[in-house]
């Protein structure tokens, strides 16, 4: 929204009276959907602004947040999205039902799926207020939750940021290796608490087992899986 606004200004900088247009957008007081934008807007339209250079925001903003939605969504139904996501990159995953994997590949490798939405790290807002796109310099800090190393055959971790998402392939033994990875002995009863937790710095160690043509999770599962 920021760089939104950044350009909205410099348009409205283009007219010798725009102190005055300021002072017009900051006298108003903006209720449900007729917000300050949507006023800008229109008044910068009327004003001689062409339909071609508001389109052009338009499909920027919309290329700069295109993951956006996902940041509203409950954890659950984040989950259940991310599950979806790689099952639709191929017909030969199938759902879990009520097994301990997310995904069956050719009816025969276990896959777990973990997926986390970067956002600005100690900020107390909700997700889509805080949500980072992946150019951006702040930090961040999310953990994978509930991974379970000894009962499946492959990984796949989703990060998404506000205009990205980005995909990785690991072997259970990859997981076991990546800086963040920590198991924990529930009060002594011998079942373990996996997780790892992953920042903008450590992110960069997942680097080899990135998958950039989503078509192609099943193939580098079944490349992993094969050795």
């Amino acid at each position: 929204m920021k760089i939104l606004e950044r350009q909205l200004n410099q348009l409205i900088d283009s007219f010798p009276d725009a102190d005055a247009i300021r002072k017009r957008i900051e006298g108003r007081n903006f209720v449900g959907p007729f917000n300050s934008v949507e006023y800008t807007i229109n008044l910068l339209l009327s004003r001689g602004v062409s339909m071609t250079d508001i389109e052009k925001l338009r499909d920027e903003y919309d290329l700069r947040n295109s993951s956006l939605n996902l940041y509203s969504m409950s954890a659950k139904n984040f989950g259940k999205w991310a599950e979806e996501f790689v099952a639709n990159s191929s017909p030969n995953f199938k759902p879990a039902g009520a097994n301990d994997y997310d995904l069956l590949l050719d009816e025969r490798i276990r896959v777990e799926v973990k997926a986390a939405r970067a956002v600005v790290k100690g900020d107390a807002r909700p997700s889509a207020l805080k949500a980072l796109n992946f150019s951006s310099s702040k930090s961040f800090g999310i953990t994978f939750q509930g991974l379970k190393p000894d009962h499946m055959d492959c990984f796949v971790f989703l990060i998404v940021w506000t205009d990205m998402i980005k995909c990785w392939v690991m072997s259970p033994q990859d997981v076991l290796k990546l800086r963040g990875f920590s198991a924990t002995d529930y009060r002594g009863s011998g079942l373990f608490n996996s997780q790892c937790a992953i920042t903008n710095k450590s992110v960069r160690q997942l680097i080899p087992f990135e998958v950039e043509d989503f078509s192609q999770i099943a193939d580098k599962i079944r490349l992993i899986t094969s050795k």
